[in-house]
Parts: C-alpha cells; structure tokens; sequence
C-alpha cells in the first residue's frame, strides 16, 4: 500500500476516535445520570417532597419550580387561626379536618412554605413562576380560614405579634399595616365559599375597631368585644358575657343587656337575661314575633325562607313563621 495512502488513513482514524470517544462518554453519562431538565427522571412520581427538595408542577405535569429545603420542618404553611380565643363570629368548617395547609398556588404564582428548624406556624412565599424565595421576610402565622379569603388576602402576624393583611396579585401587598394585636372576620361567605374580607375585625390597645379591607377605621374605638356587624349596628361582649347593640359611634342602640344576640338580615334575635326569646326589627324599632321562654337546654334559629317569610325554629322545630 502507499505509505502516503497508509498515513492518511491513520491521520482519519485518529480523528475518528478524537470525535467519537467523548460522544460516546457523553452518551453513557446521560444515559444513566439523566440531564437536569429531564423531571420524569429526576422525580419519577412527581412527588411533592422528593430528594430534600419541593417540587411544583402544572396541571400537565410539566415542572414548574422547585424549592430546595433547608430543615426537615419543609412543606405548606399551615393556617392559623385564633379567633377562637375572641368573642367574633368567625367561619367554622362544619367538617372535623386536622389538615389545615395551604398547599395551592396562590394567583397561578406564589405559595407559603415553612421552612424553619422549630414545628411551629412561622412563614414565607415562594415564588412558583420564577422559582424565588422570599425567606427574609417571615410571617410567625397567617390565616385563611383553610377555605380562602376573597381577594386572595391573607391575615399576617409579624414577628412583634402585630398584625396586618397582605394582598397577593401580581406581586404580594400589605394592605393592612402591622399596627394590631387582632385582626379577624366575621362569618360572612361569597359564592364560591370564602370568607368575605370587605370588613376587618381588628383590636388594638384593648380597645376594637371596624376596619375597611384598605385599612379605613369605619368606627370609633369600642372597649368590649365585637361579635359582628351588619353594616349599620354592631353586637358586642362585654367582660361578665353579657350582649349588647351599639352604632358605629359606639353608642347604645338598645338599653337592655342581653344573654345572647344575633343578626338575620335586618332583624336581630334577642334572649334576655331571663331567657325570654324574640325578634325585633331595627328598621321598624318594634318587636316582630311571639315572646318564647327558652329553657337552658333550648336552641334557636331564624331564617328567611325562599317566599320571604322569617322562619322561627326552637329546637329545630318551626315555631313561628312571620310574613314580612
């Protein structure tokens, strides 16, 4: 064979095996470790908590983020709620639920996550979309109700233990500055079963307020407890569980003291001090119904039934039914 012919062939096989070895490495390599765009093979099952990390995706199963833990205490924040501790009519979940994360993705961006050595209510957002953590801003709780507020807002308390409400859109706004050690709602639904965050039940200093979902103080300062509100009076509790009906001038509205009062619409149920039950309509400033004697053990409600009529129930039975 000519050399010349024999030393290009060589000079090919050379250059052959420059190009083919490191592509062959290279295919192995991605073969068995997979690339790190590759979910399916980074997390197979598309679990949550998978490899001291959080994973987020779409309804597609197309990966979104994911959140790399720092502690063991890594998942959804919890809700907190601690109206429980206050005399308001707050929302209640008829269903018996110790699960209580928020584990959805707030406006198709953000999440709260917990992320802290102590199992306690402490949190911060995620940012889904871009994959960022805001973990320098801590909230000690927020609440939602575990159903949601209206307008994606979430009650915060800072680290001082004062609280605000926070906004989340596009970016995340506090609408409510930190400047209360209280901040609740009343029991009070829209259509698609959040709670309504039109009006704030806030306490400051000892002393309770109404506050606008931008923060407007609607009242005067109130020394006893709100129960809630219908936009014009106000049903409070004072210190020895007695009632009463206040405006927003903290005025009294009715002299007497009362062991229990509620709202149905614009009427307002009323049990004694010596349990004598019966409506009264604010409009009119007369008493609309019997007068029923109500044993220790008796329960009652009223409704407005689909004609319009107000329904009386003791016991769960019908008592009364008041044309209106």
């Amino acid at each position: 064979m000519n050399p010349k012919i024999q030393k290009g062939t060589l000079i090919t096989i050379i250059i052959l095996l420059i190009i083919l070895i490191p592509l062959t490495v290279a295919g192995f390599y991605f073969h068995f470790a997979g690339t790190p765009e590759d979910s399916t093979t980074d997390n197979p099952n598309h679990e949550f908590h998978y490899n001291n990390a959080l994973w987020f995706y779409d309804d597609n199963g197309n990966l979104l983020s994911t959140y790399e833990c720092e502690t063991d205490n890594c998942n959804y924040a919890d809700s907190y709620t601690n109206d429980q501790e206050y005399a308001i009519d707050f929302y209640q979940s008829d269903e018996e639920s110790t699960d209580h994360t928020m584990d959805y993705i707030i406006n198709n961006q953000y999440v709260f996550l917990t992320d802290f050595a102590s199992a306690n209510h402490e949190a911060f957002l995620y940012d889904v979309k871009n994959g960022t953590s805001y973990k320098s801003v801590t909230y000690s709780s927020v609440k939602n109700y575990d159903v949601g507020i209206a307008g994606n807002l979430f009650i915060v308390e800072n680290s001082n233990h004062k609280y605000g409400v926070l906004q989340i859109g596009l970016t995340a706004q506090l609408v409510i500055p930190f400047e209360y050690d209280f901040i609740g709602l009343i029991n009070e639904m829209d259509e698609d079963g959040r709670v309504l965050g039109d009006y704030f039940v806030a306490m400051q200093g000892g002393s309770w307020y109404i506050l606008g979902s931008g923060g407007a103080v609607l009242t005067e300062g109130i020394p006893d407890e709100i129960v809630t509100y219908n936009g014009t009076y106000i049903i409070t509790k004072d210190v020895q569980e007695n009632y009463h009906l206040i405006n927003y001038q903290n005025e009294p509205v009715l002299e007497e003291s009362f062991i229990d009062l509620s709202f149905t619409d614009r009427y307002l149920n009323c049990v004694t001090s010596s349990r004598q039950f019966y409506v009264f309509d604010l409009e009119s400033n007369t008493t609309i119904s019997n007068t029923y004697a109500l044993l220790l053990t008796d329960t009652y409600e009223t409704v407005i039934n689909q004609t319009g009529d107000l329904e009386i129930y003791i016991n769960n039975q019908i008592t009364e039914t008041i044309d209106l």
